[in-house]
């Protein structure tokens, strides 16, 4: 889903498109802290990254994932909708996969953002919790 980050940029796959995401934004404590409200609440969440032009939001519901490419961010005509059905468990489990996989290239993702190692880890420790949880609950 997420590729390992290399120069401020990774690779955002699900689905059918791929998403060229940079630097700009925080992705990986913003993903994994809205990766662990949805799963806290099992309400409906956004990740989003920067394209350069343009911008990549997801909507991560609890049985499918809506990707949409903004041109502009005032222009929603401007949109293009892609449905894929994944769960919101399934989105979780694989972003842990991809950013544990990658801490090291994570912590060092944009310097201005001044993550540590011990923030992705405490994220990761607390998401790997609640998706045992659900998985346990959802069996």
């Amino acid at each position: 889903m997420l590729s390992k980050p290399q120069h401020g940029w990774t690779d955002f796959s699900l689905g059918k498109s791929c998403y060229s995401l940079s630097y700009l934004s925080n992705i990986p404590l913003e993903w994994l802290d809205r990766a662990i409200w949805g799963l806290e609440t099992l309400l409906p969440f956004e990740v989003s990254g920067y394209c350069e032009p343009g911008r990549m939001v997801c909507t991560v519901e609890f049985s499918e994932c809506r990707i949409f490419f903004e041109n502009d961010k005032h222009i929603k005509e401007d949109c293009s909708y892609e449905t894929v059905p994944i769960s919101m468990l399934d989105f979780c489990q694989r972003l842990h996969k991809d950013i544990s996989a990658y801490i090291d290239d994570w912590q060092n993702w944009n310097s201005s953002f001044h993550l540590t190692k011990e923030d992705l880890t405490l994220r990761l420790d607390r998401l790997q919790k609640l998706i045992d949880i659900k998985t346990n609950c959802f069996q």
